[in-house]
């Protein structure tokens, strides 16, 4: 379960509202990053249970991370699932944190904390960190 609360230099601000919302846009003349949260309410509380972004890479697809109805992060790149158990050598550092690398972003999973960090080359990163 992720809850809706927002770091932006160094304040927090907290949402109570539930729906499909854009998160964070970027844009020049064209559009360069989007990204959208989907919020759910649990009981008198408002928690994020989506998270979708591209960026305006050529190569870029559709990242996504959706906290299933077990509580487990279940996260895609366009239609591939990724393996957040994967054990391939080239894949995992030395201190547990599986690091994966594609033409517009690194996505970083440390599996001891859970913390899931995403990475685009403009400039922007996401965090996901559990409660």
């Amino acid at each position: 379960m992720l809850v809706p609360m927002i770091v932006i230099i160094q304040r927090f601000i907290q949402f109570n509202g539930f729906g499909e919302y854009t998160y964070l846009a970027i844009q020049n003349q064209s559009l360069i990053f989007n990204s959208q949260i989907r919020t759910t309410p649990i009981g008198s509380a408002t928690v994020i249970r989506g998270f979708a972004a591209k960026s305006s890479n050529s190569q870029a697809q559709n990242m996504s991370v959706t906290v299933s109805r077990r509580e487990m992060l279940i996260v895609r790149r366009d239609n591939e699932t990724i393996d957040l158990d994967a054990t391939t050598d080239d894949q995992v550092s030395t201190n547990n944190v599986l690091v994966l690398f594609y033409p517009e972003l690194i996505f970083e999973y440390n599996r001891t904390s859970s913390i899931l960090t995403l990475s685009w080359f403009i400039g922007v990163s996401i965090q996901i960190t559990p409660i």
